[in-house]
């Protein structure tokens, strides 16, 4: 059965019995309970035994009628998790008939009694979950020819298949939501050194090894031999007053960190600054955070990578025309800094 969610719609679903028509500011497990009632209506032949109806009394009323098809639903077909949702005391399923409105008619079983009682003594109930003309151009439908308690029972069948279907489909829709939400996690300082260093390169120099097989025995050439490339790193360390006790530490934990897992691999030579560049830790801040001065002396480091780790208490600076290809910028206690957008650099 073709589902199609409604916008503007003054009911929450309803069936023409060639497709299912759904609210569409519904919950997903709103839409689950209609869309298995609606299925309902059409199993159980709801427009084909009012035919059988009319036959009978010559004329229905088509409140009355709708209201003993829902009794028959909330009968027979609603499981402990429908009952739970059509229960919210928010939801708009909370109107509709529930099994204890059964119990109004504790003797009927079928739509059929029930509509025959109602006619009798027609007590107060809530109109279920859609309103369904059922008597549109009811004299050119077929009448059924099973019984209602068989019915019943295929409806349960095709109910189950229906659990299982709708809770794939729920199942894929929130697969795809998260999807649509994943956020790429901001890349961290061991991974942008690592696209920037890579493996460890290696260069083909001579050496007087001995030459390969397959070299010409006429010209004797020197032997090759592989030399692993140290790449080199500059890393730059705010020491300026804005950096309190607890950036300080944390600023330290990152460059021992950074240091500790490339010992070996990388040529690496730390910088210190506030006021002035220095070569030995002050541990401890003081001073202004003079970015120009770090500007000004990352040309002269021949440095395959440049980090700079600091905070967001930055000045203008003028950028020199040329500067290193790869530099990265580790923010301290902020979420941005004013330096990597001047410089154009990756932060982490």
């Amino acid at each position: 059965m073709r589902i199609i969610y409604v916008k503007n719609t003054d009911y929450i679903g309803y069936t023409d019995f060639s497709r299912i028509y759904v609210r569409e500011s519904l919950t997903g497990s709103e839409k689950k309970v209609v869309i298995k009632h609606e299925n309902c209506h059409v199993w159980l032949q709801h427009q084909r035994r009012t035919s059988q109806l009319i036959d009978k009394y010559g004329e229905c009323d088509k409140t009355l009628l709708n209201i003993a098809f829902d009794l028959e639903i909330a009968k027979h077909m609603y499981n402990k998790d429908d009952l739970n949702i059509i229960g919210m005391p928010r939801s708009p399923l909370n109107r509709c008939i529930k099994p204890r409105d059964c119990n109004i008619y504790p003797d009927c079983i079928y739509a059929e009694e029930f509509y025959e009682k109602l006619l009798k003594n027609s007590k107060t109930l809530r109109i279920g979950i859609d309103n369904i003309d059922f008597l549109k151009k009811i004299k050119n439908k077929k009448k059924t020819r099973k019984k209602v308690g068989q019915l019943i029972i295929e409806a349960k069948s095709k109910l189950e298949n229906l659990e299982k279907k709708l809770e794939k489909e729920n199942q894929i829709q929130k697969t795809q939501n998260e999807i649509k939400r994943f956020v790429p996690p901001k890349p961290s300082l061991a991974s942008e050194i690592d696209r920037v260093f890579g493996r460890n390169k290696v260069d083909r120099i001579s050496s007087y090894r001995r030459p390969g097989r397959r070299e010409n025995k006429d010209f004797i050439r020197k032997g090759k031999t592989a030399q692993i490339r140290t790449p080199h790193l500059t890393l730059y360390v705010d020491r300026s007053g804005s950096f309190d006790y607890r950036k300080t530490k944390e600023a330290t934990e990152k460059m021992l960190q950074l240091l500790m897992k490339y010992r070996g691999k990388i040529k690496q030579d730390v910088i210190y600054f506030n006021d002035v560049l220095m070569a030995v830790d002050p541990l401890m801040g003081s001073g202004s955070t003079n970015h120009q001065l770090v500007v000004n002396d990352l040309a002269s480091h021949n440095s395959n990578l440049t980090v700079i780790i600091t905070d967001d208490d930055s000045m203008n600076i003028k950028v020199p025309a040329k500067l290193p290809e790869n530099i990265i910028v580790v923010r301290v206690g902020c979420l941005s800094t004013t330096l990597a957008k001047q410089l154009d650099c990756g932060e982490v």
